[in-house]
């Protein structure tokens, strides 16, 4: 988390030491910073550690091949003085060209071993994001529990925000279903904060479903929620 992320959390710690009773804003402040904030548990932490590794071991095998490339001239020197000696520096020199070249072989297979575990990483980096940012509204939800003060309408329409920001719209949809089971009506501003991670996605299809269902929760259109829909 950053720096903001962190602060709050700390604030929120001394403000209950304190004994002081946190309210309904004060909730939707912190669920702001710490959704914001958010990172996801990067699982790519470990391709970054065996990239770094693999690239050690390309140096040592650069260092490696320098060697045997200093050998073969040392070869080819003793060849010129001793020419009794030059049949085995000869092959001496090929065992090093093929020292060299196993050495090659060997950095380039860390190159692409490394390449292809990243890549395969990162495909779950938007996961992990729409995890961290369900558990955090989890975290959120059960210290408002503690504290006796039931979600409200903003506090869904922070969180919801917080996903389209991240560009997270199916945790933006999680959310209002979450909403929906605490009981918690959606307002217009609700609808205009899904619309937009809708639009920020390019799903049209979904935000036109998300718009189909505002008159089923009675909540009027304006003319954020039409711009909005012009803009998914």
């Amino acid at each position: 988390p950053g720096q903001g992320c962190k602060l709050a959390v700390e604030l929120f710690e001394v403000m209950k030491a304190k004994g002081v009773q946190p309210t309904d804003r004060v909730f939707n402040a912190l669920l702001s910073a710490v959704m914001t904030g958010a990172k996801p548990i990067s699982r790519t932490r470990g391709s970054t550690i065996t990239s770094n590794t693999s690239n050690n071991n390309n140096n040592n095998n650069a260092s490696s091949t320098s060697n045997n490339t200093t050998s073969t001239n040392a070869s080819d020197n003793n060849s010129n003085s001793n020419g009794s000696n030059s049949n085995n520096n000869v092959s001496n020199s090929n065992n090093t060209r093929n020292s060299s070249n196993s050495n090659i072989n060997a950095s380039n297979n860390n190159i692409s071993t490394t390449s292809n575990n990243n890549i395969g990483n990162s495909s779950n980096t938007g996961k992990d994001m729409d995890k961290t940012l369900e558990a955090q509204m989890e975290q959120v939800l059960h210290l408002m529990e503690e504290a006796g003060v039931a979600p409200s309408t903003s506090l869904y329409n922070v969180a919801i925000n917080a996903c389209a920001k991240k560009k997270e719209w199916r945790a933006a949809l999680r959310m209002f279903e979450r909403m929906q089971q605490d009981n918690v009506a959606p307002d217009t501003i609700t609808f205009n904060t899904l619309l937009k991670a809708c639009a920020i996605a390019h799903k049209w299809a979904v935000a036109e479903g998300v718009y189909n269902q505002m008159d089923a929760f009675q909540v009027r259109p304006n003319k954020i929620t039409f711009g909005t829909l012009i803009t998914a």
